[in-house]
């Protein structure tokens, strides 16, 4: 891989780290919110919609951070 290329990657790299981050924030949030509710309105219909959300933030987290190590392997290479 030449250089330029390298380079592309690394700014790729960057940016989903800052989008990791940002997801890492709304899925800490968003989880305070939950712990927060009295456990009679965790159980509701809105607690499950927002114990959805953290698992749908989580999901995001993590298919992120595959592409990471993903860009990290091409680099690499």
């Amino acid at each position: 891989m030449n250089k330029d290329r390298r380079k592309r990657i690394d700014e790729i790299h960057a940016a989903l780290e800052q989008w990791v981050s940002m997801i890492e924030d709304l899925e800490s949030e968003e989880q305070d919110a939950f712990d927060g509710m009295p456990e009679g309105l965790q159980d509701s219909e809105r607690g499950q919609v927002s114990q959805s959300a953290i698992d749908a933030l989580a999901e995001a987290r993590d298919s992120l951070s595959s592409a990471l190590d993903a860009l990290d392997a091409a680099r690499s290479e």
